[in-house]
């Protein structure tokens, strides 16, 4: 049975690498050029400059069994596929279609119980190159005073923008808080108690970029949201949080794993091999 269709998104290889320059503790810099994280959840084929990108629901959570997968993937027969795109090369391809026109489907290969997790085989060549990865790890110096938000949110106080003169925080990261402007609204003054409303803490759009003012002896916030042009007391811990700058996150530092899932050589069209 097929447990999911997955349209296509075709993509230059070539396109998914960025280059950015990285500066370390010691004073120097680097450049790197290295792919985006796109090219884990692209299934491709090594000696092809095409990635496709499955764009369906869940199943970008499919995760690798390279021994007994309860599922595998297959060229879909529905309509929206266009098998005669097999027979063109990549650059045509890529030139002059706008719009997705591949597919495949997810399905599988024995019966799956409720609550099993679905696994397919990446391919041999990601199975290879994730097992040297493991092998060979070490942590990059750029990676050297990398601390996660996930870490600074269990710390029980935050620091004032004060306290930070002396102590900053990593510069990958900034402080917002959960307040609802839209009930806020209500009020005229730029300067009002936090109010937990319903759902507060549900919706990640109440969670706005502030600077930490001040803290009292009872371990209240007050903040203030240069955007809303607001200041809002009585902040308990709970409310603050820290996040990553967009691309700041573990899984965007140097030398993070990056590898295509394979399509089988048997499925690959011979006119994409390129490389």
């Amino acid at each position: 049975d097929v447990i999911a269709p997955a349209p296509l998104l075709h993509i230059r290889r070539d396109d998914s690498v960025i280059k950015y320059e990285a500066e370390f503790d010691d004073g120097t810099a680097d450049v790197f050029s290295v792919y985006q994280l796109l090219l884990n959840y692209c299934f491709s084929h090594p000696r092809s400059s095409l990635l496709l990108y499955p764009y369906s629901p869940v199943v970008n959570y499919i995760n690798h069994d390279g021994k007994e997968p309860n599922a595998f993937i297959r060229w879909s027969d529905r309509n929206h596929h266009k098998s005669e795109w097999k027979n063109r090369t990549v650059e045509d391809i890529l030139l002059n279609e706008t719009h997705p026109g591949l597919m495949l489907e997810f399905v599988a290969a024995r019966d799956i119980d409720a609550g099993e997790e679905i696994f397919i085989n990446y391919g041999k060549a990601w199975e290879e190159a994730w097992n040297k990865y493991v092998k060979d790890w070490e942590s990059h110096p750029y990676a050297k005073n990398y601390i996660p938000p996930s870490t600074l949110n269990e710390h029980p106080t935050v620091l004032t923008s004060k306290e930070q003169e002396d102590h900053p925080y990593p510069e990958d990261v900034f402080i917002s808080c959960y307040v609802d402007f839209e009930a806020a609204e209500r009020y005229s003054r730029s300067i009002y108690k936090w109010i937990e409303t319903e759902g507060l803490f549900d919706r990640q759009t109440n969670s706005h970029p502030c600077e930490i003012i001040s803290r009292d002896a009872l371990g209240f916030y007050t903040a203030k949201f240069e955007f809303f042009r607001k200041i809002v007391y009585g902040l308990p811990r709970k409310a603050v949080e820290f996040s990553h700058y967009p691309y700041a996150s573990d899984q965007f530092l140097p030398y993070a794993f990056r590898h295509e899932m394979e399509i089988p050589d048997e499925m690959f069209p011979e006119k994409w091999i390129d490389k």
